[in-house]
């Protein structure tokens, strides 16, 4: 039997989003890090930095194809296996939210490919970096302002949009920032970190303003 709505189902479906979130902020962070701050002289971080992309995207498609799985069990009242593949075309092809997963496993997985190929301040780079930032932002519209109308559900879409995208840039590129710290010279290392702080400054006191204006919303 699967008891979708059970709560251990609730925490394993919350858990997978979460990892799946986590997925794509890993990826945007590190695209965006690559892009903004690491110098071009600084050829040698491009592998390591491919790397955790790729293995940001890794934990954000299979944690993704978890939530979906587990929330299209939830929509049918799934109670067993057979219940479950009836219902995964019908929730991919008829719903908002299996729409937009599956469209954002899409563009995160082309926005890697891009980070891939691209050189790093490339007009490729920066088109896998917006591609991330999308997928990351689109995340929204399976909140409160996705489902709503009218100004309340515009403010919250906004606000939402911006909580996400300011945490996605701050948190997401703590690895990234991290492996430029560790493995270059110590000034080229500096650099970033004292171009990195205002940044981060600027990320946290939009993640902040954000979730006050949602706390005031809602």
């Amino acid at each position: 039997a699967m008891p979708a709505a059970s709560l251990d189902w609730m925490l394993l479906r919350a858990l997978a989003r979460g990892l799946h979130l986590a997925g794509s902020f890993g990826l945007f962070g590190t695209l965006l890090l690559t892009v903004l701050f690491v110098p071009p002289e600084a050829p040698q971080l491009r592998p390591a930095l491919r790397r955790l992309a790729w293995g940001s995207l890794g934990v954000a498609l299979t944690a993704g194809l978890a939530w979906f799985v587990l929330q299209s069990a939830n929509m049918a009242g799934a109670t067993n296996v057979a219940d479950l593949w009836q219902a995964l075309p019908v929730v991919a092809e008829t719903t908002r939210f299996g729409n937009l997963l599956i469209g954002r496993a899409v563009v995160l997985l082309t926005a890697a490919l891009c980070f891939q190929f691209a050189g790093a301040r490339s007009m490729g780079a920066w088109m896998g970096t917006a591609l991330a930032a999308l997928a990351v932002a689109a995340e929204a519209w399976l909140d409160h302002g996705g489902a709503m109308t009218g100004t309340v559900g515009s403010v919250l879409l906004v606000s939402d949009i911006v909580h996400l995208l300011s945490a996605a840039a701050w948190l997401g590129s703590l690895p990234a920032l991290w492996l430029a710290i560790d493995r270059l010279p110590l000034d080229l290392a500096a650099r970033i970190a004292w171009q990195f702080s205002p940044f981060g400054i600027f990320c946290v006191l939009a993640l902040i303003g954000s979730a006050l204006v949602q706390f005031m919303v809602l």
